[in-house]
C-alpha cells in the first residue's frame, strides 16, 4: 500500500446512544464534514469508559488495526489537534486571546450559513450569526476560555507519542502556551523505597487504590493479612490480629486507617503482644490514587497491543466511585510517633515500589 496522509477525528461521546438530540447533532456535523472535505477522513467516537476513550489510546490503535490495513501511523510525522489541553489562562494571555478570537469572528462572513437555536417551546428558531458577532465584545468571551474543561486531548497525544497543538495554535497561528499535565504515571516508582520490615505488626495507612493490597501481596507476603472490610467489623479485625500474634505470626493491617482512632487498637494489640509495630504511610498524591483507581476499572480489548493480561475490575470495587478517594484525603490525619508505634516508613509517588505494565504507564480515562 502506498504511504499517504489522512485525517482521523477522535472524539469522546458518552451520550452518543443515550440522548437522541445529541446523537442527531453529532451525526449532522459528521455529514457536514464528509460533504465539505474531499480528503481521506475517518471519524471515531468513544462512548464507553475504556481504553478507547481519550486519553486512552484505543481509537488510534483501532484505526491502525482495522482501518489502515494494519499499518502503524508514522507518529514522528503525525500530530493531534485538540482544545482539552488543561490550560489555565493568565489575565494577559486571556485578554490577548479573546481579542484574536474576536478578530477572526468578525473577519468571517456567516450570511451564507444557516444556524438555529431552540426557543422556549423547543422549536427551531433562525439565528443571524453576523448580528450576534457584531454585538460581541472581547470581555464577553472571557468565561469561555478561562480554563480548559479537561486535559484529555493533551494526554491522548502523549499516550500515542504524537505531537500536539491547540486549535488556536494550528488553525489561527496563535502563540503557544506552556502545557503541563497534573500527573505523569511514568514517574511513579522512579526511586522505589526499601521495605526492610522483617516481623511484628505492620499497619498500612493509605487511600483507596493507594497500593496497600499490592504491598501485602508483593512485599509482605509472609505476613498474615488482616482486613476489616472482609471481616466485617473492627472488633473482628482486632481479635484476629491478637490471635495471630499469639500464634507467633507476623501481621499486616490492610486498610485505610486514616485517623489515629483507627490505628490505636492495633497499636495496643502489638504492645500487649510485645512485638514491634511499624506504620507504613502511603503518602501518595490524590492523582496517584485516582490513576490506579482508573487502572482497576480499565478492561483491555482482546486482540489489541494491551493484552495479555486483561485488566478487569474486581467485583468488590464495582460499586465504588472516585469520591471514596477524595473523601479519604479530606479525613486523613498523618500518623505521628506520639501514637505509640515504633517506626514510621513513608512512601510517596516516586518511592512506591510499583510493578508497571504498559497500561499503568498510560494516562487513563
Amino acid at each position: 500500500m502506498q504511504l499517504s496522509k489522512a485525517i482521523v477525528i477522535c472524539s469522546n461521546q458518552s451520550q452518543l446512544f443515550e440522548v437522541p438530540r445529541v446523537s442527531k447533532l453529532i451525526f449532522a456535523r459528521i455529514q457536514l464534514l464528509l460533504n465539505e472535505l474531499d480528503i481521506p477522513l475517518y471519524i471515531l467516537l468513544g462512548f464507553r469508559r475504556d481504553l478507547s476513550r481519550k486519553p486512552g489510546p484505543g481509537m488510534l490503535t483501532f484505526y491502525e488495526q482495522h482501518l489502515n490495513e494494519g499499518i502503524e501511523v508514522d507518529r514522528a510525522n503525525s500530530f493531534y489537534v485538540g482544545d482539552a489541553a488543561g490550560r489555565v489562562w493568565t489575565d494577559e494571555l486571556l485578554d490577548a486571546h479573546c481579542e484574536r478570537v474576536m478578530a477572526l469572528l468578525k473577519a468571517e462572513d456567516f450570511s451564507n450559513r444557516s444556524y438555529v437555536r431552540k426557543d422556549r417551546y423547543f422549536n427551531d428558531e433562525p439565528v443571524d450569526a453576523n448580528a450576534i458577532i457584531a454585538k460581541l465584545k472581547p470581555a464577553s468571551l472571557r468565561n469561555k476560555f478561562e480554563a480548559d474543561f479537561s486535559d484529555c486531548d493533551l494526554k491522548y497525544a502523549l499516550n500515542n507519542n504524537v505531537g500536539f497543538y491547540t486549535p488556536e495554535e494550528y488553525f489561527a497561528n496563535h502563540p503557544s502556551m506552556p502545557l503541563t499535565v497534573d500527573f505523569d504515571p511514568k514517574k511513579v516508582g522512579t526511586n522505589p523505597a526499601p521495605l526492610d520490615v522483617t516481623g511484628g505488626m505492620v499497619i498500612l495507612v493509605g487511600p483507596p487504590s493507594g497500593g496497600k493490597t499490592f504491598l501485602c501481596k508483593n512485599k509482605f507476603a509472609s505476613f498474615t493479612r488482616i482486613n476489616e472490610d472482609e471481616l466485617r467489623t473492627r472488633d473482628a479485625g482486632v481479635r484476629a490480629a491478637r490471635e495471630c500474634l499469639q500464634r507467633g505470626e507476623n501481621v499486616i493491617i490492610d486498610g485505610a486507617n486514616a485517623i489515629p482512632e483507627k490505628r490505636r487498637d492495633y497499636i495496643a494489640v502489638s504492645r500487649a503482644a510485645g512485638v514491634s509495630c511499624t506504620v507504613v504511610f502511603l503518602d501518595v498524591s490524590v492523582n496517584f490514587s485516582l490513576h490506579f483507581f482508573r487502572y482497576r476499572k480499565v478492561s483491555c480489548d482482546v486482540g489489541t497491543q494491551f493484552t495479555p493480561p486483561q485488566i478487569v475490575e474486581p467485583q468488590e470495587y464495582a460499586h465504588l466511585s472516585q469520591n471514596v478517594v477524595r473523601t479519604y484525603f479530606k479525613q486523613m490525619q498523618p500518623p505521628d510517633e506520639s501514637e505509640g508505634f515504633d517506626r514510621l516508613l513513608r512512601i510517596t509517588d516516586e518511592t512506591f515500589p510499583v510493578q508497571h505494565t504498559p497500561v499503568s504507564q498510560m494516562h487513563l480515562p
